[in-house]
């Protein structure tokens, strides 16, 4: 595995603002947020580990993500928790051709099936970074579920 070359450049402190939708159709909750980004297992893997808060609740989650050096294909292991509580999500995707990652992963909820949970990483611009997840439900339609966009900070 390695980072994807968009990312290589990733490392230090950020912070910015959370936008999270629990329904689609409502206005989100915003709160500040905070990055941490650098590597892990001998610079093979990109770690992202970051604050927010819901509810004045404080939460944190961590992203490792790596590509496979040969053929592009992305793998990410996630974990949240306001998100997905005590499991990890293990994401599977590509780097696009405009150096952003997308990363899909699925969860069980009891009476209503199998969701889906689309990470994507946004390339940094200058000293802004963005970062999305998606829901995707059973028929297979996208709702916004998370938008941080990071300024970095050192």
């Amino acid at each position: 595995m390695s980072i994807p070359s968009a990312f290589a450049s990733l490392s230090g402190n950020w912070s910015g603002s959370n936008r999270l939708w629990l329904d689609p159709s409502a206005p989100p909750a915003e709160s500040e947020t905070t990055l941490t980004a650098g590597t892990t297992a001998q610079g093979k893997f990109l770690r992202l580990a970051y604050t927010w808060s819901h509810e004045g609740a404080p939460q944190d989650g961590l992203l490792v993500v790596g590509q496979n050096p040969e053929g592009g294909a992305a793998q990410a292991s996630w974990v949240d928790s306001f998100h997905n509580g005590d499991k990890f999500m293990i994401l599977n995707g590509s780097v696009n051709a405009d150096g952003s990652i997308a990363l899909k992963g699925s969860y069980s909820v009891e009476g209503y099936g199998e969701w889906g949970w689309e990470i994507m990483l946004l390339p940094p611009s200058g000293n802004r970074f963005t970062l999305k997840m998606d829901n995707i439900d059973p028929a297979g339609t996208h709702y916004p579920a998370v938008e941080a966009i990071y300024t970095r900070q050192t």
